[in-house]
């Protein structure tokens, strides 16, 4: 019985990954910073609570051109201080062609409400706390990805 029950998960798994389409996720960020980082770990580690996405990475420290992608993630770190110039003109680049996701973090922040604000302007705006350690941070971080996969599919 157990035998035939993951037979059909294992041909179902198969069958979406087959007939699925990949979509592709750009993860723009400035600098590989520590919240950076975390975040991006975060991300990779959730990835199928997503769906079937592949990531690529655009640092602008870097490199400041869009890459083909279905959607963006932007990280913005440090949010008491606005957004990250860098980020805002790469936002602008991209705006109205594609679909775009700012994730912002609170700097010093233990743990933050995960506030989801629905789209403007094409962009959707969710924003959390900086922090990683902890039982708390952890249930913070899982809200917003529970919200990401909401938006990609």
């Amino acid at each position: 019985m157990n035998k035939k029950i993951y037979g059909v998960l294992i041909l179902a798994l198969f069958a979406s990954s087959l007939f699925g389409e990949t979509k592709t996720i750009a993860l723009v960020y400035e600098k590989a910073t520590g919240v950076n980082r975390h975040a991006l770990q975060f991300i990779l580690e959730n990835k199928r609570s997503l769906g079937d996405v592949s990531f690529l990475p655009i640092d602008l420290s870097q490199d400041t051109s869009p890459a083909d992608a279905d959607l963006y993630i932007l990280l913005n770190t440090g949010v008491s201080s606005g957004t990250d110039p860098q980020l805002a003109r790469f936002r602008e680049a991209i705006s109205g062609e594609k679909r775009v996701v700012q994730l912002n973090f609170y700097r010093d922040r233990e743990v933050a409400d995960v506030i989801n604000e629905p789209a403007e302007g094409g962009v959707d705006v969710i924003t959390a706390a900086s922090a990683w350690g902890g039982r708390k941070a952890r249930n913070m971080h899982n809200q917003w990805i529970l919200i990401l996969s909401g938006i990609l599919n």
